[in-house]
C-alpha cells in the first residue's frame, strides 16, 4: 500500500526564522529534506502556510518537484487535512515528516512504512527524538481534526491521537533481536 509523505514547513519558525531554506549543503534544508522523501518514490507534499512569507517555501517546494498545499499558519492539523482534501485519490494514510529534520533517509521512511503496513493502526510512531516519522491513517486524521481543541493539539497535528490512542503507537528503530532484523532488514 502507498502512502504519500506531508513535509510541514514555514517559514516562521520561533527560534530560528527561515531556517527550512537556509543553505543545506547545495540546496536548502527543505529541499534536502525533499529530495530524501522523494528517493522513497512515495508521492511528497510540502503543506506550508498562507502567509506571504511562506510563498518562498511553496516555491522551494515546487522547485524540487513536490506538490505543496498551503492552509493555516497556526492550525497545522487542518492544513494537513486540507492537503490530504487536496490530493487526487484518498490515500489511506499520511507519512508525517518535520522540514526541520535532515538526518531522516528514504531508507528510514520506508522501514516505518513497512512497519505500518504490517500494523496499520491509526497512529504509528517509528523511531526516537528528532529521527521520528509518524504514519496517520486518513479516517484517524480527520478524526482528530474535527474533536481535537487545544492549541497544541491544533499545531503539532498529532497529540490529540496519541493521548486517545489504545494501542502502542511508538515503535523502536533499533535491532535488539531476530525478531527486529527479520522485520527492518533491507528486502
Amino acid at each position: 500500500m502507498t502512502v504519500p509523505i506531508i513535509i510541514q514547513a514555514r517559514f516562521s519558525s520561533s527560534r530560528l526564522p527561515g531556517k527550512v531554506l537556509m543553505p543545506w549543503g547545495d540546496t536548502t534544508l527543505l529541499g534536502h529534506v525533499i529530495d530524501e522523501c522523494q528517493r522513497t518514490g512515495l508521492e511528497v507534499w510540502v503543506a506550508t502556510s498562507d502567509q506571504p512569507e511562506d510563498a518562498a517555501v511553496a516555491y522551494e517546494g515546487l522547485a524540487h518537484g513536490s506538490k505543496v498545499y498551503r492552509g493555516s499558519l497556526d492550525d497545522v492539523l487542518g492544513r494537513f487535512v486540507g492537503c490530504v482534501n487536496a490530493m487526487d485519490e484518498e490515500p489511506e494514510a499520511i507519512v508525517r515528516i518535520c522540514a526541520d529534520r535532515p538526518f531522516l533517509n528514504a531508507a528510514f521512511i520506508l522501514a516505518a512504512v513497512r512497519r505500518w503496513n504490517a500494523n496499520p493502526w491509526p497512529i504509528l510512531r517509528f523511531g526516537e527524538g528528532s529521527l521520528t516519522v509518524e504514519i496517520v491513517r486518513t479516517t484517524a486524521l480527520r478524526h482528530a481534526d474535527a474533536l481535537a481543541t487545544e492549541l497544541d493539539e491544533r499545531e503539532h497535528v498529532t497529540p490529540w491521537l496519541i493521548r486517545m490512542s489504545a494501542h502502542p503507537i511508538e515503535v523502536p528503530s533499533t535491532v535488539d533481536n531476530a525478531d527486529d532484523y527479520a522485520f527492518l532488514a533491507p528486502a
